[in-house]
């Protein structure tokens, strides 16, 4: 015999629950694949492509250009004029490069472009992990294209080359009288010859191919561009800009310092100007800020804001959370001064507090914006957060 008094309590429960969730539906609206979040993200998209990136790339190019002809005229006629000139613009391209290295996404992640420009500390001489810049210029044809030769060529193997070889006359003569000066130039144009073409094939692909392929793919799928970009741009934030820049020479997690660690420790007086250049680019990214007019656009910042996406403690906009945490970083930033190696000996702290202003915008950026915006961390960090 049926138990209709049984029945109608399961039905009832059945209702109540189709009722939650669609209050729970009503109250938490999808932030992936409605239609207007798939048109903003195509917009974000395409404001990156046509008003930073392309735009960063190119403003690179001219100023990687220019170092190359100085290094050729270096290499051909080393004096006291070409040296001066070469360093001079490897300084302005080092600083032009911080503000395009974030953007690890397509072929710049397919050729692996950051290795060939930026891996610090470089190694002058042999270590387990491989040949260092000196053992280099003794063979002659070091393979560049190797991982394990990352730490050997780009702007720190410069500045090793160009400041880290004594005063200005030890230096001259380095690349003139001694006895391996012809190699040691050899290897110079080699490193400057081997940025040019690698830089060159990046910019072409993302000018005539990968552009179309990043603005018209807007989903959320770990292997689309937009899940690309933001792991790639947070990758960059953690672990070579917060990291990298300030936490690793600091010793912010390993309680040790390492002042050669630095960005730049041969040339020493940029390295805190490369460190905010790189920040600012990061900021200006998620403020979809043009590069041409510095007029915003559509950005990260703008579609966490269109999503409703807020702080869940506070109640801010999410955005506007972030960019305290980014303000608060660029503030710690200006109460060092420039040598950043000395300021790892004499204002330690002072150091590890940019790093733990950034540590705080890191981790509100991979945990609650990486939620808002229904993106999956495909990179694993090793600091913890």
């Amino acid at each position: 015999m049926v138990n209709w008094k049984s029945v109608g309590i399961v039905c009832l429960s059945f209702i109540l629950c189709l009722n939650c969730v669609k209050k729970k539906t009503d109250s938490e609206p999808d932030n992936g694949n409605t239609p207007e979040n798939i048109a903003s993200r195509q917009e974000v998209l395409t404001n990156y492509a046509d008003n930073i990136i392309l735009p960063a790339y190119v403003n690179f190019s001219l100023k990687l250009d220019t170092l190359v002809a100085y290094s050729n005229t270096f290499t051909s006629k080393p004096d006291s004029t070409s040296l001066s000139n070469f360093r001079q613009k490897w300084q302005i391209a080092y600083i032009e490069w911080q503000k395009v290295e974030l953007f690890d996404v397509g072929p710049t992640s397919d050729y692996g472009l950051r290795s060939f420009f930026n891996a610090f500390p470089t190694r002058i001489t042999q270590t387990s992990l491989g040949s260092g810049i000196e053992e280099n210029i003794q063979s002659g044809n070091a393979n560049l294209d190797l991982p394990s030769m990352a730490f050997t060529q780009g702007f720190p193997a410069l500045d090793y080359l160009l400041f880290g070889l004594g005063n200005d006359s030890e230096t001259l003569t380095k690349f003139t009288t001694d006895a391996d000066a012809s190699k040691r130039l050899d290897y110079v144009k080699r490193i400057t010859d081997k940025m040019k073409s690698v830089f060159g094939i990046v910019h072409s692909e993302w000018k005539t191919t990968y552009r179309d392929k990043f603005v018209s793919n807007s989903s959320l799928d770990a292997g689309a561009p937009f899940s690309l970009l933001i792991n790639g741009i947070l990758h960059h934030y953690e672990k070579y800009l917060r990291s990298g820049k300030f936490g690793d020479p600091s010793g912010a997690i390993t309680k040790i310092t390492f002042p050669n660690l630095v960005e730049a420790y041969y040339k020493k007086d940029i390295s805190l100007t490369l460190g905010k250049t790189a920040h600012k680019a990061f900021v200006d990214l998620f403020n979809g800020a043009g590069v041409k007019t510095g007029k915003e656009g559509a950005s990260l910042k703008s579609y966490l804001n269109a999503i409703g996406a807020k702080d869940a403690q506070t109640g801010k906009l999410l955005s506007v959370f972030i960019t305290e945490q980014f303000t608060n970083a660029t503030n710690k930033m200006n109460l060092l001064t420039e040598n950043l190696s000395e300021q790892v000996v004499s204002n330690n702290q002072g150091v590890q507090d940019v790093y733990l202003a950034m540590r705080a915008a890191a981790s509100i950026m991979k945990v609650d914006m990486v939620s808002a915006l229904s993106i999956t961390i495909t990179y694993t960090d090793t600091d913890g957060d």
